[in-house]
């Protein structure tokens, strides 16, 4: 019998570590590793030595044949010295967790109608529910690219957990803060020269907060302390950091369901607080710790692995809470006659969730990877839009929630990368002075003139578009919508 000439297949190949640099190519079935090795080295130039599944099973020659089908994803790297590859066994172990295009469609889903979904946060969501273990990927309105993996995506697993999806910010999220100031006393220009810089040491006092106990944020709700924290970390609480992360002075503009709204026991003539921030460097740190050992790999939920990563992320998750309630006092202290006890307290807190973090589903060995996902079973969240736009207090409609992966969008997401908002920015812009007062007629306090430019409103997706999609997928209902007056970014320590 004649023999068939090899088949031409279509694979994806990327860099390790780096997803976002992924592409799709055709080869035929009978390609060998130094064939791969030069098309990598077209690619992305370098010396590539490794070529591996996505869960790190090293392929060789032998064990390549058994890899190469349709829509498979090949890992490469550079190592020195030789490298053992997995045997045939192993590989053809490995390959049995490739998933079906039917398959990948049941996994799949997208909460987006109106707002902007790119290609690149397709190609990374489809990478995502392509993981051993995954039961769902989700991508939520303000659904962007990410480093490799995507941001307002809320993936489930089964039995297992990964790290990666969640990142280095585990614990980021908002703190939405009564602030005791009658709206009629509001005074967006004194407050904007008033404010100073919370980037320096939040001192001893507040520092040493992270470790005290009892506390609740909001109340009623405990936070445990975070003890033993070395100094660099120390150094970080109670700071707002860089990037998207913010602290907005705001007034309610409307009150859209009047029933909900009490529940929250706001009052319609006083002046609010967002905070945005995170768990700083220690969910970097705790983020190293598992993947300088493991890498992208997963972590079996009864493993000493899994055990040994949820205890710290829960403590970041701790020290997030706890560093947003010292980031409220900072600015708030500046000005209203406040003391340290406003923070124990607690009653000051209205809504506080996290959008970068792992939860276990109740009654199933489910886990839900939240990154820039807010939770949609744990009551009433707020959700922003970009600087100089509103800001939406929602309620879940818990009886629709599954279907969007126990989450909800967290803000509106970005719709261009920083360097392309930075470049379009200073040419719509030449003055960055242009970006300091917004549509709105709120004040951005921000003292970088490229981060300006990069978190300018036309950096980010349409916020009422997010809320539009949400509300088509009857997954909220809007309670109220809040107004900035100041947001502070960024500002040079004195």
């Amino acid at each position: 019998m004649e023999k068939l000439p090899p088949a031409e297949i279509r694979i994806t190949i990327a860099p390790k570590g780096n997803m976002s640099k992924s592409k799709t190519i055709k080869v035929k079935t009978d390609t060998d590793l130094k064939g791969l090795f030069a098309v990598a080295k077209q690619k992305w130039k370098g010396k590539w030595n490794v070529c591996a599944l996505k869960d790190g099973t090293v392929l060789s020659d032998e064990t390549l044949k058994a890899a190469l089908r349709e829509d498979v994803t090949l890992v490469f790297s550079h190592a020195q010295g030789e490298v053992k590859p997995a045997s045939i066994e192993e590989t053809k172990l490995a390959m049995s967790e490739e998933v079906t295009k039917e398959e990948l469609k049941q996994r799949m889903r997208f909460i987006i109608s109106e707002t902007l979904l790119e290609e690149d946060s397709v190609q990374q969501l489809t990478n995502c529910a392509k993981l051993k273990g995954v039961v769902l990927a989700v991508g939520l309105p303000d659904l962007h690219p990410g480093k490799g993996y995507p941001i307002g995506s809320s993936i489930i697993t089964q039995g297992l957990i990964y790290p990666h999806l969640v990142g280095e910010d585990i614990g980021c999220g908002m703190s939405l803060v009564r602030t005791g100031i009658a709206a009629t006393k509001q005074k967006a220009e004194k407050w904007y020269k008033q404010l100073l810089g919370i980037e320096g040491r939040a001192g001893t006092e507040l520092e040493e907060f992270a470790a005290k106990a009892p506390f609740e944020w909001p109340k009623g709700r405990a936070v445990p302390p975070v003890e033993g924290l070395k100094d660099a970390v120390a150094a970080r609480f109670g700071t707002v950091g860089r990037g998207n992360h913010f602290v907005e002075i705001q007034e309610l503009f409307q009150v859209a369901n009047e029933e909900l709204f009490k529940q929250l026991n706001m009052d319609q003539n006083q002046i609010y607080m967002l905070i945005h921030s995170g768990s700083r460097n220690y969910g970097e740190k705790v983020y190293e710790a598992y993947t300088s050992k493991h890498g992208t790999k997963p972590a079996d939920i009864s493993s000493p692995e899994a055990a040994e990563y949820l205890a710290e992320h829960n403590k970041a998750l701790a020290y997030a809470r706890r560093s947003r309630a010292v980031i409220a006092y900072r600015i708030l202290s500046q000005i209203e006659n406040i003391d340290t006890s406003w923070i124990t307290e607690g009653s000051s807190c209205v809504i506080d969730t996290c959008h970068n973090y792992i939860e276990q589903l109740q009654a199933k060995n489910q886990f839900v990877h939240r990154k820039g996902a807010a939770p949609g079973n744990a009551g009433m969240i707020i959700i922003p839009g970009s600087r100089g736009a509103y800001s939406y207090i929602v309620k879940p409609v818990e009886e629709n929630i599954a279907i969007s992966g126990y989450s909800l969008a967290h803000g509106a997401g970005r719709a261009m990368k920083r360097s392309k908002a930075l470049a379009k920015g200073k040419t719509i812009y030449p003055n960055s002075n242009l970006l300091i007062k917004t549509e709105l007629g709120s004040l951005v306090i921000c003292e970088n003139k490229e981060l300006l430019y990069e978190e300018a409103p036309l950096a980010y997706k349409n916020i009422n578009m997010v809320i539009e999609d949400l509300l088509r997928h009857k997954l909220i209902e809007v309670v109220a919508v809040m107004k900035p007056i100041v947001t502070y970014k960024y500002r040079e320590v004195s």
